[in-house]
């Protein structure tokens, strides 16, 4: 395991589906080791799935919410086409400002 952790291709290439969106221990220590790895080498898709859960969670704080909307963002501009359909339409959403950069994210989409 040490090995596959270590190398940053795997760790960028890892699937999501091999990522719980809700894993049976989220706080633990080894699991947010993990995900800050495959962050830390741009893994979109688990980007995304980090998003989701701080942008969602019910218990999420104001702090959380910016930085779920911000690794959305970062996972759309990576190329990932759920973050940017799930991103284009919160930005839709919020309105107001965010309105011409919600069109032109979905834009491509259509």
């Amino acid at each position: 395991m040490n090995t596959v952790y270590n190398n940053p291709y795997v760790v960028k290439q890892l699937p999501h589906h091999h990522v719980p969106l809700y894993p049976n221990n989220p706080n633990s220590e080894t699991f947010n080791k993990f995900m800050n790895r495959c962050i830390k080498e741009e893994n979109e898709e688990v980007i995304f799935r980090k998003e989701l859960r701080l942008y969602y969670d019910q218990d999420s704080t104001d702090n959380q919410l910016v930085e779920g909307l911000e690794l959305m963002a970062q996972a759309s501009d990576e190329g990932n086409l759920e973050a940017r359909y799930v991103y284009g339409l919160i930005l839709l959403c919020l309105g107001g400002d965010r309105l011409a950069v919600a069109l032109s994210t979905l834009a491509p989409l259509i």
